[in-house]
């Protein structure tokens, strides 16, 4: 072969051998996409591939469409037997002999009524004396509670009455401060008017000194309005006076002390006098007031003198009955009021005297010639200094009774709190006095039911409302501590007992309303009470009892009764599938559904059971159709083929 043909066969062989690299890499392409179609594009309506079907063998299980159907109903009947709902049975305390028996066989009894008295006349005499000694102890701790009750409630009123009288002297200080300004305001006003009438009657004298003739009549008129000016603060104080006297005379009842009647009634007297001179001086008053005589004025003038000297004389009697009396602390305001009326009196009276002079003064000038007008001048300026002095001291001496009263406030405010400190006191001391007494009297009430205790061992009493259902022993017989006497029993409700097995038990249920009948004709209604927690080793059944109301005692203990019990459960429909279908992983349950012919693991929520179906509550519709029969040999995602075409 030639050089030439050698190299023209060569590219021949290369193409071949890339058609085969091609082919080769086309198949794997297609190979690779039936693959990709297989794991992740799987039809949905249930129709597979050729070539999936060939690959996959379906699985062929037993399954059903469920539906909802009611559930069933259970009625079966057993026999029990009827026992007491409680019983008792009673048990010698003490050895003696059995007496005075009081009950016999099927009687009935109340609770704490008396059953029988065991005699043991030694142990018995020595707790009546024990018991006797305790009631006696008893009655004189309640006694003595009911004298410490009694003291504690008289103290605390004694502390009461304190407070109350501290306050009220706390009011009158007040009250006494209050009238005290009044008065000084009045005092002061009536120096100022005293000054006033001075320094007017000083100008008439300057004014007549130069004119006598002409301001005599206008200085006598200014003069008498002075004087009648004065003469009304006067009227005032001595209202104020008969008014403090007449309060003093209300307190009579709480004077006490060597105060006598006869001091009080003479104090009356004086008061009603003083008070009708009072009613008349106004009427005089009025009178010149109208008249403007000067000589009417200086009549009305010594009047009120008068009746301010016996007005003082009245304060003074008041003063010295205060005194006096048990408890004057407790009429330090009146004290106070009386003390500032008699100073006010004072000043009044050197006020009028001043006025009066100043009147006399003014009536001389009237009748005086010209030259003699400058006596009168000299006189004025005399008036005018001493009103000026009378102002001063009024206002010095007035501080003073102000202070003085404002420290009697503040004595009684002490008081007050002091009063209160000791009421709060006294009821604090009285609680304690009361605890400690009730202590006392709780204490020995527990002796008395010790001793009652002692006493009541040798006498046997009904532990609650019952029937006698077994005298064991006799009255006369002997028993021992602790030996068995009589059997009680409450029958008014009474429990009969049945036994079932437990697949009997699976359709019963605490509360649960179950029928008996018993020998008589008896009917009777009754619910699930109890369920023992326990099956008995020999028989393998559950004990259930049955509470009965037995109000008649138409139930005996020991009779037999038949029980019916219907499990009455809702008839409304439900959707059951049976036991079998249920797969249990980590004890939650799970069914397999069939979803285009694949096994879906589903979780579902279990209810009641009926027979061999259970019921459903979620997880699962009407119409799925479930694996009913080779559900253990399936997994999630496996194809399945049903041996029965969706059985019902």
């Amino acid at each position: 072969m030639s050089i030439d043909s050698q190299e023209t066969q060569k590219p021949k062989k290369g193409c071949f051998s890339r058609i085969v690299r091609i082919l080769l890499i086309i198949g794997l392409i297609i190979g690779a996409y039936y693959a990709y179609q297989y794991l992740f594009n799987s039809p949905k309506d249930g129709k597979t591939s050729d070539v999936q079907n060939e690959a996959v063998e379906s699985i062929e299980v037993e399954t059903m469409q469920i539906s909802a159907n009611p559930l069933s109903r259970i009625n079966f009947q057993k026999v029990g037997t009827v026992t007491p709902y409680k019983s008792s049975t009673l048990t010698a305390e003490a050895s003696g002999v059995l007496q005075d028996f009081k009950v016999e066989e099927g009687d009935l009894v109340s609770k704490d009524e008396e059953i029988v008295k065991i005699s043991d006349s030694v142990s018995t005499e020595i707790a009546q004396i024990n018991y006797n000694n305790a009631l006696t102890t008893l009655e004189n701790a309640k006694k003595s509670y009911s004298s410490t009750t009694n003291s504690i409630a008289q103290d605390a009123k004694i502390a009461s009455i304190g407070v109350e009288s501290a306050k009220l002297n706390y009011e009158n200080a007040i009250n006494s401060y209050e009238n005290l300004e009044k008065l000084l305001e009045e005092q002061t006003r009536s120096a100022k008017i005293g000054v006033q009438a001075a320094q007017l009657a000083l100008q008439a004298a300057q004014e007549s000194y130069f004119n006598s003739d002409t301001t005599t009549d206008i200085t006598l008129n200014n003069t008498l309005d002075q004087s009648l000016s004065s003469i009304t603060s006067t009227l005032s104080l001595i209202d104020s006076s008969v008014d403090a006297i007449d309060n003093l005379l209300g307190t009579q009842s709480t004077l006490g002390g060597s105060v006598s009647s006869s001091d009080l009634n003479n104090l009356q007297d004086y008061s009603e006098e003083i008070f009708n001179d009072y009613i008349d001086l106004k009427d005089e008053y009025y009178d010149t007031q109208g008249s403007r005589d000067l000589n009417d004025t200086k009549n009305l003038l010594n009047d009120t003198l008068n009746l301010i000297e016996d007005t003082q004389n009245a304060l003074q009697d008041g003063k010295n009955i205060i005194d006096d009396a048990g408890n004057p602390g407790n009429f330090s305001s009146l004290n106070v009021s009386f003390n500032t009326l008699l100073a006010s009196l004072d000043q009044s009276k050197n006020g009028l005297y001043m006025t009066n002079q100043g009147l006399q003064s003014v009536a001389i000038n009237s009748q005086l010639q010209p030259e003699g007008t400058l006596t009168g001048v000299e006189m004025a300026q005399q008036q005018v200094t001493a009103a000026l002095q009378q102002l001063k001291q009024l206002e010095e001496s007035g501080q003073a009774q102000l202070d003085n009263a404002n420290h009697a406030i503040n004595l009684a405010e002490k008081q007050v709190d002091a009063s209160n400190s000791q009421y709060s006191n006294t009821l604090a001391k009285g609680n304690l006095q009361k605890v400690s007494s009730e202590n006392q009297v709780s204490s020995v009430e527990g002796q008395v039911d010790i001793a009652k205790a002692s006493l009541g061992g040798t006498i046997l009493t009904a532990p609650f409302d019952g029937t006698v259902l077994e005298k064991i022993l006799d009255e006369g017989n002997y028993v021992n501590q602790s030996q068995k006497i009589i059997t009680i029993a409450d029958l008014n409700k009474v429990y009969i007992t049945v036994s079932l097995t437990t697949e009997e038990l699976s359709f019963v249920k605490l509360g649960q309303t179950v029928t008996i009948t018993a020998p008589g004709g008896i009917e009777k209604e009754g619910k699930v009470s109890k369920v023992l927690p326990s099956v008995d080793p020999v028989s393998k059944k559950v004990e259930v009892k049955i509470l009965i109301p037995n109000e008649k005692n138409e139930l005996i203990a020991g009779m037999f009764a038949d029980v019916l019990f219907d499990d009455a459960k809702s008839q409304s429909p439900r959707l059951l599938v049976p036991f079998k279908s249920i797969i249990f992983e980590q004890n939650i349950p799970y069914v397999y559904v069939v979803l285009n012919n694949k096994a879906v693991k589903t979780e579902v929520k279990l209810g009641e059971t009926s027979g061999s179906e259970v019921e459903i509550i979620e997880g699962l519709s009407q119409g799925d159709e479930i694996i009913t029969s080779g559900a253990k040999t399936v997994k999630d995602g496996d194809s399945v083929t049903s041996k029965n075409d969706k059985l019902q």
